[in-house]
């Protein structure tokens, strides 16, 4: 089969190849288990791995959350300053006309 594939495998090769087991995939990225048996310490990195994911995926939620409310509550205020100018202008222009 094409690709370094094998007759009954279902995988296509970029699954199999570069997934878990490849030690340079491992010190690239610390969300994948190494091949063979996990140690404390590996339980331990991984733990503080998946925490650190976990922790950077609530900050960024929380921030879009702040962004996109802030988005919000902004979305009216040009309406309401052309509101304020107009009723200022038009206070202006009374006070004018009585004088």
């Amino acid at each position: 089969m094409a690709g370094g594939a094998e007759e009954g495998d279902t995988n296509p090769p970029s699954l199999i190849h570069g997934v878990q087991g490849n030690k340079k995939n491992n010190m690239e990225n610390p969300l994948v288990l190494p091949s063979g048996p996990i140690t404390r310490s590996h339980t331990k990195r991984y733990g503080v791995a998946i925490s650190l994911y976990v922790q950077d995926q609530v900050t960024q939620k929380l921030h879009d959350l702040a962004f996109n409310k802030c988005c919000v509550e902004l979305e009216g205020t040009p309406r309401l300053l052309t509101l304020l100018e107009a009723y200022v202008d038009g206070v202006a222009r009374l006070g004018r006309t009585k004088a």
